[in-house]
């Protein structure tokens, strides 16, 4: 920092009380120096700031520097100051290079006598003090420069500043006033420490340029400064957010799909341009709303061309209000508004009528003795069309068997208008995969009963789930031992496999007779969820048509109702772990009739 580093009176040797006869001794001084080519050094050299390069050169630069009463002020303001006891101390330490010590020395000052005529010159000395060592080394310091502004903004909010400045250069008290201390101090910081603030923001980390920022703002520096650290932070953001929304309004998507994804990109990158800005400027500041409502026109924009193309207007409602909490103007917020009435009609005309196929010709309906299809259940009740969705069964003495499809419908008297056909829903699937589920026991069933039972044979004796329970194993239907001799090792594994064959039946009777209680149980709990559910179909067509229904019936079915399909999916659970069991025991029960066949049949 040239400030300190080149400073007048660190090139003279002088204090900042040196008067204008002390200057000219000292350049007659320097001058014959410079005659014999040699450079004095003085004890205020301070060889720990950096290289000092006192030439001829730089001392005539230190001569006009304090000819100017404005340079003056600057190179007074930036060099240390020999006020008092402790101001002497400190400076005899850093004489000596003793840094810490100095530090150490102003800072008890500074809280002893806090900003009092006495403890200013401690506060300004310090402040000098840490903007140095901010330069120092390879990397600059960012948080002792902060430090150093943020108390250059205390010294400059007492009045004893002025009164001790004006007390060491009386020559300068016309010359200065508090505005102008504060114009002289601010542009110095800025101008040291602006190409930092440039490396910053190129690197993109804008949490220094932020402190930055707000420690020249608490400062009391001048508005104007305060203004052009903004338009130096706030510029390469605000290309950033132009640049982005540039490259968002000419994206083209072949596929609609992906376009709420890059939407939501788009926005991830955005948000963290918007923060910054909102950190940086007032919240009165013109940039923030149009920032804010270009990303949130674009989002906006995006979400209408989405809807439009896919049809899927329950997502672009959402983009719709991202870019509502996006927005911040009064104009776009009430466009955003009156979009969203519009969304939300074909939000809820995608609800109604989103799923429904077209059909040619209405479905058969009508019983003969109890038997045929008939619609069942309402839901999604439609007011405006006085539609509801419906399912056609399959029914048996006027109960329903299995669903056949759905529709959506207006009733009319005794009759049906058909809108639409739907897909099933979960409930109606589980209902269907239940009654085939059961067809094909009872298909099992049939098949393992039939077929010769005077022999061992893989599908009569041992039999599936819910058939009959197979007779005792016949233990003299083999040809005699004397017409079929066996060895020794054969009769003993004939034994052995009618003990298994024994043993396995009764083990596959148990099985039968658990699987049969277990699919009364599941019949039992699905009679009790058909109730439930019609009842609370009920409840919401009425809650749909505006009737009254009680709601604490409806909560009490509802609860009832949940809880009762857990049962039903954990029995439902253990009947198939138990029919797999029974089937791998049915399989090797047949290998054993198998083996025990031919044993019997052997020569």
């Amino acid at each position: 920092m040239k400030i300190v580093s080149e400073n007048a009176f660190r090139i003279l040797g002088l204090p900042v009380t040196a008067s204008d006869q002390d200057i000219a001794r000292r350049e007659e001084e320097l001058e014959a120096y410079v005659a014999i080519g040699q450079f004095p050094t003085f004890s205020t050299d301070f060889p720990w700031i950096g290289n000092l390069g006192r030439s001829e050169e730089s001392i005539r630069h230190a001569i006009q520097q304090l000819d100017n009463p404005s340079l003056k002020l600057e190179h007074t303001l930036f060099w240390f100051w020999e006020c008092t006891a402790d101001d002497i101390s400190a400076i005899e330490a850093l004489r000596e290079g003793n840094v810490e010590q100095a530090t150490i020395i102003w800072n008890e000052a500074v809280d002893t006598f806090g900003l009092t005529y006495e403890g200013i010159t401690h506060l300004k000395n310090l402040t000098v003090l840490s903007l140095i060592q901010s330069f120092q080394g390879s990397a600059f310091d960012h948080r002792k420069f902060i430090a150093s502004i943020e108390n250059w903004g205390r010294a400059l909010s007492s009045e004893f500043l002025m009164k001790r400045l004006t007390l060491l250069r009386p020559d300068l008290k016309g010359a200065i006033d508090n505005d102008r201390l504060a114009d002289i101090v601010g542009r110095i910081l800025y101008s040291s420490s602006k190409g930092f603030l440039s490396q910053w923001i190129k690197d993109d980390d804008y949490e220094k340029p932020t402190e930055y920022f707000r420690a020249f703002s608490k400062g009391g520096f001048s508005q104007t400064l305060q203004c052009r650290i903004t338009s130096d932070i706030t510029t390469p953001i605000s290309k950033r957010i132009d640049d982005l929304c540039e490259e968002a309004v000419a994206e083209q998507f072949s596929d609609m799909d992906t376009l709420p994804t890059a939407i939501h990109s788009f926005c991830d990158d955005m948000y963290p341009l918007l923060n910054r800005l909102e950190n940086l400027l007032p919240p009165s500041d013109p940039a923030l709303e149009h920032y804010r409502d270009k990303v949130g026109q674009i989002v906006r924009d995006k979400a209408i061309e989405y809807g439009n193309n896919t049809k899927d207007w329950t997502k672009a409602k959402e983009l719709c209000e991202y870019a509502r909490s996006i927005a911040i103007g009064p104009a776009l917020k009430k466009q955003l508004n009156e979009d969203l009435e519009i969304v939300n009609q074909n939000v809820n005309y995608e609800r109604i009528y989103g799923k429904l196929l077209p059909i040619d010709h209405a479905p058969g309906l009508g019983t003969f003795n109890t038997i045929g299809t008939m619609l069942h259940g309402s839901s999604n009740f439609d007011i405006n069309t006085s539609s509801y969705e419906t399912t056609q069964y399959f029914v048996v003495l006027f109960i329903p068997l299995f669903p056949l499809s759905r529709y959506r419908v207006i009733k009319e008297g005794d009759r049906y208008r058909f809108l639409g056909k739907l897909p099933f829903r979960q409930t109606e699937k589980w209902h269907l995969g239940l009654f085939l589920f059961s067809v094909a026991l009872f298909l099992i069933f049939l098949i393992s009963t039939g077929g010769d039972s005077n022999r061992y044979d893989n599908h009569s004796e041992v039999t599936q789930p819910y058939s009959s329970t197979p007779s005792n194993l016949p233990l003299n239907n083999s040809p005699s031992d004397e017409t079929n001799p066996r060895t020794d090792e054969t009769k003993r594994e004939i034994s052995s496999l009618e003990s298994d064959i024994k043993a396995d039946r009764e083990q596959l009777r148990a099985y039968e007779s658990e699987l049969q209680r277990n699919r009364s149980l599941l019949n039992s709990y699905d009679a009790r969820l058909k109730n439930l559910k019609n009842q609370l179909e009920d409840a919401e067509s009425k809650s749909q048509r505006g009737q009254y229904f009680d709601e604490s019936v409806y909560q009490f079915n509802l609860d009832a109702y949940n809880s009762l399909v857990v049962k039903y999916n954990t029995e439902f659970d253990k009947d198939r772990q138990l029919y797999d069991r029974y089937e791998k025991l049915l399989s090797a029960t047949n290998e054993k009739i198998d083996r025990y066949n031919r044993l019997i049949g052997a020569k």
